[in-house]
């Protein structure tokens, strides 16, 4: 075995903005905020103008995620609100968000106020910035509530209490004065979300309009009503900022444009009422702050009046059974209302939601934006009303009210985030990209996620092979690095971080490169607070948006590669050619001067009059040259795909392909001195894991090296601390310093132990068996524990069992004898795939015929479920495996129509999903097969087992152990059948034997219901002792798989003989293929009860006469006959086996009075007596 050689593993670092936690980095970009390349636009396109020609090149605006979410709490269904912070220190406020007007207002200590209620009140002492303004406010509603008092100014923002979304130094009003009806209501202000109407005031909504603070300036309202049945969730919906809530609202939209502003009002040209047109031309406004629909008081007599109600009351009493429809055409899209929306009320007693109101205009209140999410564009005023992704069967009865576990969901934190996306990039494997081992978070700083990756100490730029390197050469470097992109891009990978510095040299002799940290921007985009990705090679696209989330897409690769391509060849680096202000300043007059063309005539001209001698420069391959040019165009959709430029390289290399080895192979078999430089005997996956064994921490080597330094917590202590631990004061002490960098992990250690090793494990030959393998002995009486932890084990074990999957199936039987010892951790999901006897081949199509986004019976029941199944573990508590857990279930769910969802198949799925995180398929298939196998007809539609058995048995123990150790437990149970589980539960009772003899009743459920700490490769131990101990007969399942398949496993009797009753038996019955075994290992001692005629007529050699006639039993006879026999027979560890005949009446007795002596091991024959001679 070779050591790491020249190949290494590499860390680099990636600050990420966690929502629950403190940014504690520098967060100034001044550079990046004077750059303003292409203006500000909505992104959805006006009326007669086509996507192709307004926003084709900046689309996936639409798909990328809200700047920020404001969880909205519902009150009675009259009333919605959320937090906001006003002053600093911030002080949280409860505000009703609303779209009719534009000033936000709070309650002053001095209102007045109704006897009983507590609010939050505002008070200008308790900030630090507020100022007030010498001016007033006077503001009516159109329920009739006046509120008027002073105007102030201070910071106001809402978003995360520690990280605020929005902040701004705005004004609002402070209410001296509340109306009596306004007082009563159950929240402090109002927010106004309107905007236009400012009468020279500067409101929160307008700065950051105009400041560009959530760009798009867009804003989503859903709104949720409460569920029919009681519960005690109060969440009401969401208001996204930034983009569409995609997740509630659907994108397709028709717009319509906004005539007033300060309260969203546009134009509507029809209605029709329970099928009746009403004659109609009016301005209907939206209202989030309105918790009725608002009619003009004309058309309001008309309804009223088809109704067959009095018009002369605020909210009508109406039957509960009235039918209604109401349906308006605003812009060609038809909105309807049914009675469900616009009736309320409870035990017979119910009112119409409509109000009338004063003038020509409509108010569309909560009843509207319940049943139709809003959609606000600040940027061409506009608005619409868009059917939600919700079915109306559940939105109607109220049942998409979420528990407080999804919110989570909603917001998770971003090292969640950045876990979940790692594993798309850890099984990547191709000859030009470095391979990713690992993501850890740092456990010393909360906002550091670190990647360990293969690495190689040699750069290429600058190097001698980029120096010396023919043309030809280089264009097989270009063809390889195209490859490993459209790699990337096959698998759904945005590299988005991209430059000639991240090459580096894999093979100095036959020159080789590969791309690192090419899944930076996959993992952290949306994490962070700064561009993933080098100013020099970010496309115009990504330039123009560098003040928000600078987003990059498969096109702007394209132009990275385009800038690579031009050093590549050209020789030099845009970053020594020009400052990075200086390269900014040019690329804003580059752009601005291309237009619609390629950028790469200008830049070149540029790059050639700034070197004194051109000549210098490489000369750059016409054909190259024109590939840079489309590469570098300034639309995207005139740049080529991966696809087109992999191709185009192809012909300009003159290769095949860049996976087709077969003439290289024969041309090293010609040349053996051609043979390149080999990687590592073993893969790099092995020497991680190893490495990790050595005893290294990634985080202490980098405080160890100084990478990241931390201040004493003594110097960190902030000046003042308020409310949830806001810390205000000495915040640089309290900043981590982190160089980022790529840092080298030392291997020096691993190569050491690796050289010391063994060899002759890694020669052997997989035939040897495990008693001649001699290296392997001093293993033998080493728990599991520990030999997991043993290098020298490992490296062995992990080298064999390699060999062997890979002969897998012709080795079938080699591979189960070894996995039977134990299995390797790195190699687990490939050895549980053969334990299951599954075929790789037959994963490829098994879930593209399954639908398991459409909506199912079960998904209430999983939305609570799966937030909560092994939340312990940092991978099962990321966004990415909940979603991938729920696929998985109700793939299952979808194939396996007789059964049904049962609380516990979550956590009996979740050890195969986190084995194959990034193989959904495998997951699949091994989660399915496995409940074939040991749960057959558990989960069926119509079954109701007790309760004890669920999260034991039902879940073999998925539900009670965490997940390192329901590994090492099914490690073996995948070696037995479906009655081990039995074996390990009785393991568990003998385990705590002790301690549940000396407990009273209530302390033996908690114990059960709680286990505590277990060393689980004991109770595995004794499992499988028992289990190969008892005859398999004892505890086989009539129903199970198994005997489904084979009729005749076991040797069970096919005869039409009455099943005996089991409860009536101190005893169970074992059958002919157990007694033959029994005999043959000589380990039975057998009494035949029958009648003298019977036994000299048919008995088998060696068992003991114990003659009765039927039903004549006795125990005094039994006890003279047998003597001490019994005892010998067990104190040998033998069992005993009664013969008798049907129905066994008289070994039924003797079982008993065995038992009642305290004798075990005892067993009934229930079987022809001449299948044991065959």
């Amino acid at each position: 075995m070779t050591s790491c050689g020249g190949i290494g593993f590499v860390i680099f670092i990636l600050f990420i903005v966690n929502d629950a936690t403190v940014i504690l980095f520098n967060k100034n970009r001044p550079i990046v905020k004077k750059v303003v390349a292409v203006p500000k636009r909505s992104i959805f396109p006006v009326d007669g103008e086509t996507k192709s020609s307004r926003w084709e090149d900046v689309t996936w605006l639409v798909k990328k995620p809200p700047i920020y979410t404001q969880i909205l709490t519902n009150l009675n269904n009259l009333f919605y609100v959320g937090t906001i912070h006003i002053g600093i220190p911030p002080r949280p406020f409860q505000m009703m968000f609303d779209t009719g007007s534009t000033l936000t207002w709070v309650r002053s200590k001095n209102a007045t106020h109704s006897i009983g209620t507590e609010r939050t009140y505002y008070s200008e002492i308790l900030s630090r910035t507020s100022r007030t303004t010498r001016r007033k406010f006077r503001i009516g509603y159109d329920d009739g509530v006046v509120t008027y008092g002073k105007l102030f100014t201070d910071f106001v923002s809402f978003g995360d209490y520690y990280n605020p979304k929005f902040r701004g130094y705005v004004h609002f009003g402070v209410a001296d004065v509340i109306d009596e009806q306004a007082d009563s209501r159950p929240y402090d202000g109002i927010f106004g979300l309107g905007y236009g109407e400012s009468h020279g005031l500067v409101t929160l909504m307008e700065r950051n309009r105009i400041t560009s603070k959530f760009d798009p300036p867009i804003f989503s309202v859903f709104m949720s009503p409460l569920p029919s049945k009681p519960t005690e969730s109060t969440w009401g919906g969401e208001i996204s900022f930034g983009s569409l809530n995609s997740r509630w609202c659907q994108p397709e939209a028709v717009f319509t444009d906004v005539i007033h502003l300060g309260d969203w009002r546009f134009h509507a040209n029809q209605l029709q009422f329970n099928g009746i047109f009403v004659e109609f031309e009016s301005e209907i406004s939206s209202d989030t702050g309105t918790s009725a629909i608002l009619v003009p008081k004309e058309i309001y007599k008309k309804i009223m009046k088809l109704l067959g109600l009095r018009s002369d009351t605020q909210v009508p009493a109406i039957k509960c059974e009235e039918k209604i429809s109401m349906t308006f055409k605003i812009n060609g899209v038809r909105l309807s209302l049914t009675e469900k929306h616009l009736i309320t009320g409870y035990h017979g007693k119910c009112n119409l939601q409509m109000a009338p109101v004063n003038g020509n205009l409509w108010v569309f209140g909560t009843p509207m934006i319940r049943k139709y999410c809003h959609i606000y564009d600040m940027s061409s005023n506009r608005i619409v009303c868009r059917d939600t992704n919700v079915p109306s069967e559940y939105l109607d009865a109220g049942e998409v009210n979420i528990p407080q576990t999804e919110n989570l969901l909603a917001t998770p934190p971003a090292i969640s985030l950045a876990l979940g996306r790692f594993f798309d990039l850890k099984n990547l494997t191709h000859p030009y990209l470095c391979q990713y081992m690992d993501l850890q978070s740092c456990k010393t700083a909360q906002n550091i996620v670190i990647f360990i990756s293969e690495h190689y100490k040699d750069k290429f730029f600058g190097s001698a092979i980029a120096k010396n390197a023919s043309q030809s050469q280089l264009c097989k470097l270009a063809h390889g690095l195209a490859d490993a992109i459209n790699y990337l891009h096959h698998h759904y990978i945005i590299v988005g971080q991209m430059s000639i510095d991240d090459l580096v040299i894999s093979n100095t002799k036959d020159p080789a490169i590969k791309l690192t940290r090419y899944g930076l921007y996959h993992v952290g985009k949306g994490c962070v607070d700064h561009v993933i990705g080098s100013v020099y090679y970010l496309a115009p696209e990504r330039l123009a948006t560098l003040q928000n989330d600078c987003y990059a897409t498969y096109k702007s690769d394209i132009w990275s590669f385009g800038i690579l391509l031009l050093e590549f060849f050209g020789g030099f680096r845009l970053c020594d050619v020009w400052g990075l202000k200086q390269m900014l300043s040019l690329l804003h007059v580059l752009v601005k001067k291309a237009q619609r063309m390629s950028l790469y005539p200008f830049l070149i001209e540029r790059v050639r009059s700034v070197f004194h001698n051109p000549s210098g420069l490489k000369q750059i391959p016409k054909q190259i040259e024109d590939l840079i040019s489309n590469c570098l165009n300034i639309l995207p959709s005139q740049r080529p795909t991966s696809d087109v430029l992999l191709e185009k390289l192809k012909e300009i290399s003159g290769l095949e392909t860049i996976h087709d080895t077969t003439n290289y192979t024969k041309e090293w078999l010609r040349h053996p001195a051609k043979v390149p430089e080999s990687f590592p005997q073993r893969p790099l996956s092995e020497l991680f894991y190893l490495w990790n064994l050595c005893g290294a921490d990634v985080s202490s080597i980098l405080i160890h090296n100084k990478w990241i330094r931390m201040n004493a917590p003594v110097r960190s202590i902030p000046t003042m601390v308020v409310d949830d631990f806001q810390q205000f004061g000495n915040e640089d002490c309290r900043n981590v310093k982190v160089t980022t960098n790529v840092v080298p992990l030392p291997c020096n250690h691993l190569n050491e132990r690796l050289e010391s090793l063994n060899k002759t494990p890694f020669r052997d030959s997989v035939e040897i068996s495990i008693d001649d393998r001699k290296y392997e002995k001093e293993f033998v009486n080493q728990s599991l524990v520990v030999k997991e932890r043993d290098i020298d084990y490992q490296a062995q074990r992990m080298c064999r069992i390699a060999r062997l999957i890979k002969a897998y199936p012709f080795k079938g039987d080699v591979l189960l004898q070894e996995l039977a010892t134990d299995v390797p951790p790195v190699y687990r999901p490939e050895a549980w795939l053969a334990l299951l006897d599954i075929n790789k081949d037959d994963l490829i199509d098994v879930l593209s015929d399954v639908d398991a986004l459409s909506e199912h019976a079960s998904d209430r029941q999983l939305q609570v479920d799966i937030p909560r199944c092994h939340q312990y573990d940092e991978l099962m508590a990321t966004p990415a495996a909940h979603h991938k857990l729920k696929i998985l279930l109700k793939s299952w769910l979808n194939k396996e129509t007789d059964y049904v969802y049962w609380q516990g198949l979550d956590s009996l799925a979740a050890p195969f999903l986190y084995l194959n995180f990034d193989n959904l398929p495998q997951a699949f298939s091994c989660f399915r097969k496995f409940i074939d196998r040991y749960l057959y007809g558990f989960f069926v539609k119509d079954n109701s087992p007790e309760l004890f058995a669920f999260s034991w048995f039902l879940t073999c123990f998925a539900h009670v152990f965490p997940l390192h150790k329901i590994f090492h437990l099914w490690d073996t149970l995948l070696l037995a059948d479906s009655s081990f589980p039995i074996f390990v539960g009785v393991a568990i009772l003998l385990h705590f034997k002790q301690m549940l003899m000396n407990a009273q009743f209530n302390d033996a459920i908690l114990l059960f219901s709680d286990l505590p700490d277990i060393r689980i490769d004991e109770v595995v131990v004794v499992a499988w002792k028992l289990y190969k101990s008892v005859p398999a007969g004892v505890t086989h399942r009539e129903n199970s798989s198994e005997s489904r398949r084979q009729n005749t496993s076991f040797g069970f009797p096919v005869h039409s003989w009455e099943k005996p009753n089991y409860l009536d038996c101190a005893a169970p019955y074992i059958y002919s293929s157990d007694l033959k075994k029994l005999i043959s290992n000589n380990q039975v001692l057998m009494i035949d009860l029958r009648s003298d005629f019977l036994h000299n007529r048919l008995s088998i050699p060696g068992s003991l006469c114990c003659a009765f006639e039927a039903n004549e039993y006795t125990l005094t006879a039994f006890q003279g006959t047998v003597g001490n026999a019994v005892d010998l027979a067990l104190n040998n560890g033998h069992t005993v086996c009664l013969i008798d005949v049907h129905p066994f009446n008289n070994a039924v007795k003797a079982s008993w009075d065995l038992i009642r002596a305290g004798k075990n091991k005892i067993c009934i024959y229930a079987d022809d007596l001449s299948k044991a001679f065959n």
